[in-house]
């Protein structure tokens, strides 16, 4: 039996956070979820994970902030995930070239879609 993956969620929006973090519990997936970005990096600091699920608008500490501190103490053989619905191509190229490997456009996926897309990057 495969050791259970484990994701950190960083999501400010309660609804969107609850709803993924559910569909991915259903799939078999631990989650740990946060609204603040500043605990998001002290759980970071704190843990191993294989997925960081991010979205970059987040009101105390920003997704981006988060990228530079992960560019400065990377940690090695976890994939990063931006979700926003920010679609400016600017976003997403600073994301990707900030070591995101994937970048999530929320409105454009429904919560299945998401879990497959982890899933996918998970292996």
């Amino acid at each position: 039996m495969d050791e259970q993956k484990k994701i950190l969620m960083i999501e400010d929006d309660q609804f969107i956070r609850e709803l993924y973090e559910r569909q991915l519990k259903l799939a078999g997936l631990e989650v740990k979820s946060t609204a603040s970005g500043q605990e998001g990096l002290d759980l970071l600091d704190q843990n191993q994970y294989d997925l960081l699920m991010l979205d970059l608008n987040i009101p105390d500490v920003s997704g981006f902030q988060i990228l530079e501190h992960l560019q400065k103490k990377p940690k090695p053989n976890m994939t990063i995930l931006i979700l926003s619905n920010v679609a400016a191509n600017e976003y997403i190229n600073k994301g990707l070239e900030m070591g995101a490997q994937a970048f999530i456009i929320k409105s454009t996926y429904t919560p299945s879609k998401v879990v497959e897309e982890v899933k996918s990057l998970l292996g």
